[in-house]
């Protein structure tokens, strides 16, 4: 019966302890902010204020506590809203780093396709021609197509082919020959 109890009213529990538990560390931190207003009041301010009916210390102690936990909740939403807008500038954000990425890989390959076709020119056309591709200013000869690069050369040493004679038979024993058809 005991278990069926617990089973059923477990969640009422936990909350009741729960809430005694926020009751008690609101209790503490209104107490210590009752305590730090006395403390920052003139003595004069705080007689009056206990000659005076209810609690006015502890009331003004409760509405600190509940300033500073409004302040608390309401930077940790907007630290929240910042981190879901984020997350969600993150994609755009992402893409366009990959878009520069791919501006700069362009850059430099024109960069580096101009400075060959330089080094290129240099050789066939002469420095004027090659400094003026540098430049930017002509950066092809489409009517004047770039010269054609000779066949690969074989790789390694040429191999000298040493003749080698052919042997009539094959010398079967050391012992010499007596006769030229043996």
């Amino acid at each position: 019966m005991i278990s069926f109890l617990l089973r059923r009213f477990r969640w009422m529990l936990i909350g009741a302890a729960g809430k005694e538990l926020a009751r008690r560390l609101s209790e503490r931190q209104v107490q210590d902010a009752t305590a730090e207003l006395a403390d920052r009041l003139p003595d004069r301010a705080v007689a009056i204020a206990d000659k005076l009916p209810g609690d006015i210390l502890r009331a003004a102690g409760t509405a600190q506590v509940a300033g500073r936990t409004a302040k608390r909740s309401a930077r940790l939403s907007r630290d929240l809203a910042q981190v879901s807008r984020d997350a969600a500038v993150a994609p755009q954000r992402a893409r366009r780093r990959l878009s520069e990425m791919g501006d700069e890989w362009a850059d430099q390959v024109a960069t580096d396709d101009r400075s060959l076709r330089a080094r290129l020119i240099a050789q066939t056309r002469g420095r004027d021609a090659a400094t003026d591709v540098l430049l930017g200013g002509r950066t092809s000869w489409e009517d004047e197509p770039l010269p054609q690069v000779p066949d690969p050369v074989p790789t390694g040493r040429p191999e000298e082919k040493v003749r080698t004679r052919v042997v009539r038979r094959v010398q079967r024993s050391y012992r010499p020959l007596r006769r030229s058809w043996q």
